[in-house]
């Protein structure tokens, strides 16, 4: 469906209280069938508790109304920006996830939306 995320272009669009930063791959952005598809990292400022300072998903985005997304593959990695090699690989999609107004998510989910949906 979509290229590899490994080579391609990141944007920062959001760092959170926790120091966590948001990043989208705009090379990857397209919209098939309705959805909105679409990689992400998120650094973490410290380890996780498994030892993780990054997670690269990819997103599928609904935006009708309500506008809710979901995971369909991420990997968890103990260097930023999703260097390394993959420490655990989930490859099933999660359930759809609703985000809270002024959130993080909401916002990439409402600027995508507004250009891509």
């Amino acid at each position: 469906m979509l290229a590899s995320a490994s080579h391609a272009q990141w944007s920062k669009v959001a760092e959170n209280n926790a120091g966590q930063t948001f990043y989208v791959n705009t090379d990857s952005i397209k919209k098939d069938k309705g959805f909105v598809y679409f990689w992400t990292i998120t650094n973490f400022p410290l380890p996780d508790r498994q030892g993780n300072l990054s997670i690269k998903g990819l997103n599928e985005l609904d935006c009708d109304t309500p506008i809710k997304r979901r995971l369909l593959t991420e990997t968890q990695h103990t260097k930023p920006m999703g260097a390394g090699e993959p420490r655990k690989i989930f490859d099933q999609p999660t359930k759809w996830s609703y985000f809270p107004p002024n959130s993080v998510g909401s916002f990439i989910n409402e600027s995508l939306c507004n250009q891509f949906g």
